[in-house]
């Protein structure tokens, strides 16, 4: 992987969520990974024993990595060896992502969600 320097002058990030990176510099691997069980009631009573990620299929569930099954050729041509920005605002970054100044070879990001709502009628 041909590596580029990046030159940011400001870079603002106002919230970043559980299992979120934000780095700078190069890196080999990313690997990310959150399971969020999120519950809403109207009444607030909740026991630890109400709720554990294995009853539901979400958590559970395999995923399928896609297969690369041909040929990939890439070619590249930098015609500068810097990467210049002046200014990166961002409002949030959520579960199992990455903000990143520099290079990655490889990110693998997982995030699985579930959210259950118990109101009155």
């Amino acid at each position: 992987m041909p590596f580029r320097t990046s030159k940011v002058q400001r870079i603002d990030i106002l919230q970043t969520g559980d299992s979120t990176v934000f780095q700078i510099g190069d890196s080999e691997e990313h690997n990310l990974h959150a399971d969020v069980l999120a519950v809403q009631r109207e009444e607030v009573t909740f026991f630890e024993s109400d709720y554990t990620l294995d009853r539901f299929a979400t958590f559970c569930a395999d995923i399928t990595q896609p297969v690369v099954d041909e040929p990939l050729e890439i070619i590249t041509l930098n015609e500068s060896p810097f990467i210049r920005v002046e200014f990166v605002n961002i409002q949030s970054v959520v579960t199992s992502s990455v903000v990143q100044i520099g290079s990655t070879v490889s990110t693998y990001a997982e995030s699985r969600v579930k959210t259950i709502r118990h109101l009155a009628r």
